[in-house]
């Protein structure tokens, strides 16, 4: 638990609490996302094997999209020529996923050498190619939206959704390197809009891919002219995802992008015992398929996004955001999932505990994943006292209230701000 924010005069409580009940109320419901996971990426030497076994169980988990990556830079290695033995491998996975009956998202991304902005390249592509070069921004952005393009009309009717390059915005400069990172990402949406919507008008373009809730990336792309570049604002949330959709959703509406949001990565990891893994908080595999089952549950209320991707549907050497083991053993996760694909499923409710301490009250319980709790006390039908509860691992919290409270005469409310789930007590 973590109590973000602490109480504060009544007149202000009061303001707040109005503030609150605008800005987190919870939409209106309507036809749920569409929903599916993230599988291996198409590499030059992937083995058929694995990608077809990956497609069985995403079709065992009842999943209507896979998303998975296509390197550009291995996709038209020489300027003008597409690579037929790499082309050769994307007609087989495209066409095995439509034996399936499964559409694919592709995160499109990687400069070629001929184009990439990489620093490093101070003797061209005829000297040694450092490992970062796909990773920077092309020259020729018109060039990566022809490929796209080609791409999109290739393979459409399978192919759903081409979202535009991966996590720009990450501060760890892994995938989009350079500075200005705005402008040169908005640059690129700029230029391939037209030309992807011309080729395919079925396909969906998914701009941002954006990893930050803040709001800033996406700021500074209005700044350089990027809305109406996109069908949908790809957005990739872990831990604390609905509140993250929430804040990115009030940018937009500063803004007025109406564009719908569509949740391209979202999962959590199983690594426990270990407290962390890659930054993310490590949790048990009983709790990774309560938080999966809670969040597409809660996700069918919001009529602004378009879809929902777990990520992963395998572990890996580093992480376990997988619904499968790394030995293949499917985890508490997978049917989790595949419980939500078909549309069942119930989130979990806030539940309330309070008890006396050492002059105090202590408040503690759980509630469903995804979103800040807030918590409110009232005592002779006045507010007293309002906090921010974000829960822990285990979905729990534990908070103990100001001693100026006393010990009696309280009611005290928590309630989780994306479902206006519940729980009421007094003491």
């Amino acid at each position: 638990m973590n109590a973000l924010r602490s109480s504060r005069p009544r007149s202000v409580l009061l303001g707040a609490a109005a503030a609150l009940a605008g800005l987190l109320a919870a939409p209106a419901a309507h036809a749920a996302p569409v929903t599916g996971v993230t599988i291996a990426p198409i590499r030059a030497a992937e083995n058929r094997v694995e990608m077809v076994r990956d497609l069985d169980e995403a079709r065992a988990l009842g999943a209507k999209v896979v998303r998975t990556e296509i390197r550009w830079d291995l996709l038209e290695p020489t300027q003008g020529t597409y690579d037929a033995a790499y082309l050769a491998r994307l007609d087989d996975v495209f066409a095995a996923a439509k034996a399936r009956g499964i559409r694919v998202l592709v995160t499109f991304l990687g400069s070629p050498c001929w184009t990439s902005t990489a620093p490093q390249l101070t003797a061209g592509c005829s000297g040694t190619v450092p490992q970062d070069a796909p990773f920077h921004p092309p020259s020729d952005p018109a060039a990566y939206g022809r490929a796209a393009a080609f791409l999109a009309q290739r393979f459409t009717g399978t192919l759903g959704w081409i979202e535009i390059w991966n996590e720009p915005d990450h501060a760890n400069q892994v995938y989009w390197g350079g500075a200005d990172k705005a402008r040169t990402y908005a640059g690129l949406l700029k230029a391939s809009y037209p030309l992807i919507r011309a080729a395919a008008p079925d396909v969906k373009v998914l701009g941002g891919a954006i990893v930050g809730a803040n709001g800033a990336f996406l700021k500074a792309l209005y700044a350089n002219g990027a809305k109406g570049s996109y069908d949908a604002l790809s957005v990739h949330y872990y831990d604390l995802v609905l509140a993250s959709i929430r804040a990115i959703r009030e940018t937009q509406r500063a803004a007025g992008d109406r564009a719908p949001l569509f949740l391209g990565e979202f999962g959590w990891t199983s690594c426990r015992p270990k407290s962390t893994e890659g930054g993310h908080a490590c949790v048990t595999q009983g709790v990774q398929a309560a938080n999966l089952r809670d969040t597409f549950r809660l996700l069918r209320s919001a009529s602004y996004v378009q879809g929902a991707l777990v990520y992963n549907l395998r572990d890996t050497a580093q992480y376990r955001f997988g619904l499968l083991s790394t030995t293949q053993k499917r985890k508490l996760a997978f049917a989790a999932a595949r419980t939500a694909f078909g549309g069942g499923g119930t989130a979990a409710r806030v539940t309330l505990r309070l008890r006396r301490s050492g002059g105090t009250v202590i408040a503690s319980g759980s509630g469903p994943a995804g979103d800040a709790l807030g918590l409110e006390v009232r005592q002779g039908g006045r507010l007293r006292y309002t906090a921010t509860l974000r829960q822990a691992r285990d979905r729990s919290y534990r908070v103990r209230l100001p001693r100026q409270l006393g010990t009696r005469g309280l009611q005290v409310r928590v309630r989780q701000f994306w479902s206006g789930s519940s729980a009421t007590k007094r003491i």
